[in-house]
């Protein structure tokens, strides 16, 4: 690896600035995304990468589109694993080890969680090589969860974070998403929202007591007409 490769976002950016079309800077991409961590991670590094190989396959580095797919992974909700993924041809994305990504990804974003940490086992060496993956997919399921349900039982939520009962209260994160965790309750409640709740509103409200007045004053008026 060359002395002046940049090693900070800031040196990137200027780089990318300056020389965003120059397929010279390849080896500079591939070194940064490739040391890239859950908090260093430059969505904007890692589409300026994808789109050299887009324009010359054959200089395609596996190594570094499998880390861009996986610290894209990482952000759902976002979009930026599909973003990416629409930028990596189709000859390269039937590399095996992108196919086993592809699927991960179609199962959390379809909620099947429990089909994904099966199959995130067959990828645990892989995926260990991001010490903070799976705390961010645990993120995601969180947030997938407490938009959908106000409380779920327990042994739910542990299956679809992956993790004993005796370990849920530890799950990083979860404080965020709970009101309290009763160790006694058999069930989870997560903070009230505008999306895991039914909420009428006051416009509806008015609409229907409305609707409900003219329909009094509808059968008033017949009653009174003697229709």
């Amino acid at each position: 690896m060359a002395d002046n490769l940049p090693s900070s976002a800031e040196e990137i950016q200027c780089l990318l600035d300056e020389e965003r079309y120059n397929p010279a800077i390849i080896p500079q991409l591939e070194a940064y995304v490739l040391a890239t961590t859950a908090s260093t991670y430059d969505l904007d590094a890692s589409l300026a990468l994808l789109k050299f190989y887009q324009f010359d396959p054959s200089k395609t580095n596996i190594e570094a589109v499998t880390k861009v797919l996986l610290m894209a992974l990482m952000q759902l909700p976002s979009s930026d694993f599909q973003l990416c993924l629409y930028l990596i041809p189709e000859a390269v994305q039937e590399e095996q080890v992108l196919q086993n990504l592809m699927e991960l990804s179609n199962l959390l974003e379809t909620c099947d969680f429990l089909k994904f940490w099966e199959a995130a086992k067959a990828q645990e060496k892989l995926l260990a090589s991001i010490p903070e993956f799976l705390v961010s997919v645990q993120r995601f399921v969180l947030v997938t969860l407490s938009i959908s349900y106000l409380r779920v039982p327990k042994p739910f939520l542990c299956a679809a974070l992956n993790v004993q009962l005796a370990d849920l209260k530890s799950v990083q994160g979860l404080s965020k998403f709970c009101e309290t965790f009763d160790e006694a309750s058999e069930t989870v409640v997560f903070k009230k929202n505008d999306q895991n709740q039914i909420k009428p509103k006051a416009s509806e409200q008015v609409e229907d007591f409305t609707t409900v007045f003219n329909k009094v004053l509808y059968s008033s008026a017949m009653t009174a007409s003697g229709i």
